[in-house]
């Protein structure tokens, strides 16, 4: 899976590249917060503690939700304002946390 979503990356990236070159016109961008090694300890940390969810996981990674310090700032209802995360996301993030002795 690591390898995958890596490759995806690297994928994605490689188009990005093809896409600037091609395109000789003046090109400014800016990815905020986006760090390969992050994302990859984001989705280390949350299958470790149960959270196999693909969706899931790329909900939480996606929104900068790296970690349970992360989560303890967003309220339910803060969640359920984020794009695809609806009341299934929330119950499955929910029951894993309770597995883990961590009150949300």
């Amino acid at each position: 899976m690591k390898d995958k979503n890596l490759k995806n990356l690297i994928l994605e990236q490689n188009n990005i590249i093809k896409l600037l070159n091609r395109n000789k016109e003046k090109i400014s961008y800016e990815i905020k917060n986006y760090n390969v090694s992050s994302f990859n300890r984001s989705i280390r940390f949350w299958k470790e503690i149960g959270i196999y969810n693909p969706r899931l996981l790329n909900i939480l990674s996606v929104n900068n939700i790296y970690n349970l310090k992360e989560l303890k700032k967003y309220t339910e209802e803060d969640l359920l304002k984020l794009k695809n995360f609806g009341e299934n996301s929330l119950e499955e993030l929910k029951k894993v946390l309770i597995e883990n002795g961590v009150k949300f």
